[in-house]
């Protein structure tokens, strides 16, 4: 999307209509880019009740809901050997180790919990922006425990 998009001005410039219908979970629109005629994209993309991020709150919403699990990761994982940082803007966070840790997006998918891992040693968590807060504590408490058992079993000579 990135790729198509860069360089236009609007969605409009990118995306043609090609049918819509309605029903009673919203409207769903066919769209089709400028590049599927060469065979790259075609997909549905649902409109309903899209929410704007300002009038809706969802930005000071992300931020409140950042700072809860960023605060909860930060006072867990206070003087654990092995983390570097926790850091991150709204929803956007990262738990920094000493070494790399692939293996943690493995151990949180088993245990329900969706992350991935960036420059092989950060462990980036990205959640809806409509996450509530009961949920937001419901990760720092799934989270914490698999990087601790993970930082306790993986060899420190790894981080060199």
């Amino acid at each position: 999307w990135a790729r198509l998009l860069r360089g236009t001005r609007a969605p409009e410039e990118a995306f043609a209509r090609i049918d819509s219908s309605d029903s009673e979970h919203g409207r769903t629109t066919r769209w089709e880019t400028s590049e599927s005629r060469a065979g790259y994209w075609r997909g549905k993309v649902r409109i309903g009740h899209a929410p704007s991020l300002e009038q809706d709150g969802l930005l000071g919403h992300a931020h409140a809901m950042g700072e809860v699990i960023m605060g909860g990761l930060r006072r867990e994982l206070a003087g654990v050997a092995g983390v570097k940082e926790v850091r991150g803007m709204g929803l956007m966070i990262g738990v920094e180790l000493d070494r790399p840790c692939g293996e943690i997006t493995k151990r949180a998918l088993a245990a329900g919990l969706v992350t991935n891992v960036t420059a092989d040693k950060v462990v980036r968590l990205l959640p809806a922006l409509v996450i509530k807060e009961e949920e937001a504590r419901q990760l720092v408490a799934i989270l914490v425990p698999l990087v601790k058992a993970f930082l306790a079993e993986a060899p420190a000579a790894a981080a060199a």
